[in-house]
């Protein structure tokens, strides 16, 4: 498998964060299993995401706030913004919560260290 370009900063978030509690909206892990299904194909995403799910975070459900979702994403005027990611935003403001993500869409003070 091929090393992404971004593989040596996430490991360095990895390592920063590690120990802090995680959080996920359950449409990143829908997007994820997109993702990583068209890339690598079903076998090697399994495999992933069974990695993922094994790992202590929880879950959270986006659809109380969904109007505020849809609120942030049609503010956005630009093309290929992301649903998803205007979902992690909304949760980010309303919990408090940090992003990890290298995605410019997100302001620094929203992101993880």
């Amino acid at each position: 498998m091929r090393e992404e370009s971004t593989h040596g900063r996430a490991a360095d978030l990895f390592m920063r964060i590690s120990e802090e509690k995680w959080h996920m909206l359950s449409v990143v892990s829908y997007e994820m299993a997109t993702v990583l299904s068209r890339k690598y194909g079903p076998e090697l995403t399994f495999e992933l995401l069974d990695q993922i799910e094994s790992m202590p975070f929880h879950m959270i459900d986006p659809m109380p706030f969904e109007d505020a979702i849809w609120h942030e994403f049609r503010m956005h005027k630009k093309k290929n913004i992301s649903f998803v990611n205007c979902a992690n935003l909304v949760a980010a403001k309303r919990y408090g919560l940090k992003i990890a993500s290298f995605d410019a869409f997100y302001p620094k003070n929203l992101l993880a260290a």
